[in-house]
C-alpha cells in the first residue's frame, strides 16, 4: 500500500497536534470466467458461459495519536465491478485504540469471518464457501480485538437494528509455522448458532489448511487444502464438503508473481456440481 501525508493548515497552525497520516492504497482484477452451463453475473446474457470480468478497489484510511498514546483512525472501502454503472459500496469504519486493544465501529465482519481456508483461481472460484456454508451467523457493527504473543481475541456485537443482539467470538494462536483458531458465532432472532475451528501450517515451501464448521441450522461443512511453491508458481489444491451440500467441491489453482504488485492466476474447479475455470491478473498497490 502506497502511503501519503497530508496535514491541513489548521493541523499545522494547532499547537499540540501532529500531522495525521493518511494512506491510500488499492487493488484491480481482470480475466475470464467460464461457468458451465450457467450465466455469469454481468454479462446481461444468459448463454454466455464465458465472460469478461474485472474489479476495482480503492482504500483510504487515516490515523492518528494522542498525547498520551491513544490511537484512532477511520478508513473507507470503495469498489466498482463489472455490471455496475459506477462506485459500489462505501464500506466506513471507524475505531479507537491502545494498550487496552482495538474498538471498531461501523460496516465489521462478524468476529469468525477471519476463519477458514483460501479458494483457487484468480477471482476465487468458491470452493471456500462450501468449506464454509454457516460459519458467520449473525450481523455486527462493532468490534472489539485484541493481540499479544501471537494469542488474539475478536469479539464482536450487533447493537441497533432487527438483528440487535447478535454475538460473535474468535480466539487464535499464531506461532509462525502453525496457527489455530476457535470462533462462536449466535443470531439473536433467529437462535441459530455456529463454531469453527482452523487450523494451518506451513512447512517450508508446503503449506495447509483445514476447517470445520458445525451450524445449529445447515449442519457440519469442512474444507483442507494445500499448496506447493514450486519456485515460478504456487500450486494450490482445495477439497471441500456441507451437509447442506449435494455435491462436494474441489478446484486446483496456479498463481506465477510477475513482480511489481501483480500476479498472472488461473484455476479450475467443480461447485454445485458445476464446472468452473478463471484465467487473469491480481494487481495491488
Amino acid at each position: 500500500m502506497k502511503k501519503v501525508l497530508f496535514a491541513t493548515t489548521a493541523l499545522i497552525a494547532s499547537a499540540g497536534f501532529a500531522a495525521a497520516e493518511v494512506s491510500v492504497g488499492g487493488s484491480a482484477n481482470m480475466g475470464f470466467k467460464y461457468t458451465d452451463g450457467d450465466q455469469i453475473v454481468g454479462t446481461g446474457t444468459a448463454s454466455e458461459d464465458v465472460a469478461l470480468h474485472w474489479e476495482v478497489d480503492f482504500g483510504i484510511s487515516g490515523s492518528g495519536e494522542t498525547d498520551t498514546g491513544l490511537t484512532f483512525g477511520a478508513s473507507i472501502d470503495l469498489d466498482a465491478t463489472v455490471g455496475s454503472a459506477g462506485l459500489g459500496g462505501a464500506d466506513g469504519e471507524v475505531f479507537v485504540g491502545g494498550a487496552f486493544g482495538t474498538v471498531t465501529v461501523g460496516n465489521v465482519d462478524v468476529a469468525t469471518d477471519g476463519l477458514g481456508i483460501g479458494d483457487v483461481g484468480f477471482d476465487g472460484l468458491g470452493v471456500d464457501d462450501i468449506a464454509e456454508t454457516g460459519k458467520n451467523v449473525g450481523s455486527a457493527d462493532m468490534t472489539y480485538a485484541y493481540s499479544s504473543a501471537g494469542f488474539g481475541v475478536v469479539i464482536s456485537y450487533q447493537s441497533a437494528g432487527l438483528d440487535i443482539g447478535d454475538t460473535g467470538i474468535a480466539a487464535t494462536y499464531d506461532a509462525g509455522t502453525f496457527n489455530v483458531g476457535l470462533g462462536l458465532s449466535n443470531d439473536e432472532s433467529l437462535g441459530d448458532q455456529a463454531m469453527t475451528i482452523s487450523a494451518g501450517a506451513d512447512l517450508g515451501d508446503f503449506g495447509v489448511g483445514v476447517t470445520y464448521t458445525d451450524n445449529d441450522a445447515s449442519g457440519a461443512a469442512y474444507g483442507i487444502s494445500g499448496s506447493f511453491d514450486a519456485g515460478l508458481a504456487v500450486v494450490t489444491a482445495i477439497y471441500a464438503d456441507a451437509d447442506a451440500q449435494t455435491d462436494a467441491a474441489y478446484g486446483l489453482g496456479v498463481a506465477y508473481d510477475l513482480g511489481g504488485g501483480a500476479s498472472l492466476g488461473g484455476g479450475f474447479a467443480s461447485v454445485d456440481g458445476q464446472t468452473k475455470m478463471d484465467l487473469g491478473i491480481n494487481m495491488s498497490f
